[in-house]
């Protein structure tokens, strides 16, 4: 069930750590698929439900599968594979299907890679994200954040350390001390990871919200203020 669920029925979803209007969410629904093929993953990953026209996706620079039926080793199979998801973060009307595992690969190949979330901010401010959050003891011990409108030129925001005890977590980020975010068309989003420590080290994201908060029209403010002094008025005659 890809891009066909309105918006609308998550924003009555549980387990949102902040008040805001849904613009995007990643609940990778779909069962895991068996281990020889759950790294068969084709790119972008589009968001199971968007609010807003423009593109919701992620896309990565680290190394994907290749498309061949047998890859002939772990670079072959790319970065990322699907395993179990989570109920951490879930919205309804999804149910619990697959966590997208960004994982070191042959020789630490990942550190420095990035995967970067595309979404529409149009009418919308004070972007935060929530999502669930799993990492291995020898997945990244660091997640730096960088932040675009544009998708080529990025600004630093910072970034997290990981839990490391491979046990799902709400993670929430706010960006509302950032306008870069704030009423785009376009607006980008980049996860750069660091720290692995084995080849098989891994981090994983399931159920990834991206939400904001409503930009009134022009004047719409003033409006409501006159109206609230008009009615004072007349409750004072």
């Amino acid at each position: 069930m890809k891009n066909v669920v309105s918006i609308v029925a998550l924003l009555a979803g549980t387990g949102v750590a902040q008040a805001g209007v849904s613009l995007a969410y990643w609940a990778f629904p779909d069962p895991v698929p068996p281990s020889a093929d759950n790294f068969k993953i084709t790119w972008p990953l589009n968001a199971d439900a968007k609010l807003l026209s423009g593109p919701a996706h992620i896309t990565t620079n680290a190394a994907v599968w290749d498309g061949s039926a047998n890859p002939p080793n772990s670079m072959g199979q790319g970065s990322f594979q699907y395993f179990s998801g989570s109920s951490v973060n879930l919205q309804a009307p999804f149910t619990v299907g697959s966590r997208l595992s960004f994982r070191a690969n042959t020789n630490l190949d990942s550190n420095g890679k990035s995967m970067t979330l595309r979404f529409d901010s149009t009418g919308y401010k004070d972007i935060f994200f929530d999502f669930a959050e799993r990492t291995t003891s020898s997945g990244p011990t660091n997640v730096a954040l960088d932040l675009s409108s544009d998708g080529v030129n990025f600004t630093s925001f910072g970034g997290f350390a990981t839990t490391g005890d491979s046990t799902f977590r709400l993670r929430t980020i706010d960006f509302s001390s950032s306008s870069i975010l704030n009423n785009k068309a376009a607006a980008y989003v980049r996860f750069t990871m660091s720290g692995y420590s084995s080849a098989s080290g891994n981090i994983g994201f399931d159920n990834i919200l991206v939400s904001g908060t409503f930009i009134p029209a022009p004047g719409a403010a003033a409006f409501a203020l006159a109206g609230i002094a008009f009615a004072v008025r007349r409750r004072r005659v």
